[in-house]
């Protein structure tokens, strides 16, 4: 379990990387609430190579381009599980990816639970807050037998500038 309260920077790489390869139930929990800025890099990276166990990410502090300027920030969130895990993946997204002048290189929030065995779901949820992206805005990818949602609430804006706003 992570929980930031301050403002996490990264200059080149990712700003909070979480990975288990864990055989255990325990899954994986990241809560920002002072911000990210980052270049060239992702924001938030979670990923669950084995066992079972839920992937969770809450987002209420924004996540940007940091030292390297504007439109240096790779991707918003990634949140994942592999083949070989089983468990939830859950992007709770409270706070701004980018910006209109800002714009994330990569994709605003990519979700994916990537074995053909996994039970679980994928559910994306969008508080008042806007998603600025090269490529897709939301990325959600389901390989195994569980749903994807993806759900959004109050104001806010999903931009792709190449890709597409929600793909699912």
């Amino acid at each position: 379990s992570i929980t930031t309260n301050g403002l996490v920077k990264a200059s080149s790489g990712n700003g909070i990387l979480a990975q288990s390869n864990a055989s255990n139930a325990d899954g994986i929990t990241i809560v920002n609430n002072g911000g990210i800025q980052v270049s060239g890099g992702t924001g938030i990276f979670a990923v669950r190579n084995v066992g079972s166990g839920d992937v969770v990410i809450t987002s209420n502090g924004a996540i940007s381009s940091g030292t390297g300027g504007a439109g240096t920030l790779g991707t918003g969130i990634l949140a994942a599980t592999n083949p070989g895990a089983n468990g939830n993946v859950i992007v709770n997204l409270n706070a701004d990816i980018g910006s209109a002048t800002d714009v994330a290189t990569g994709t605003g929030i990519s979700a994916t639970s990537g074995g053909s065995n996994n039970l679980g779901n994928i559910d994306v949820n969008v508080t008042k807050a806007s998603i600025f992206a090269v490529g897709n805005g939301i990325n959600a990818q389901m390989f195994g037998k569980g749903n994807v949602t993806i759900t959004g609430t109050g104001a806010g804006t999903i931009s792709s500038a190449n890709g597409t706003g929600i793909s699912a």
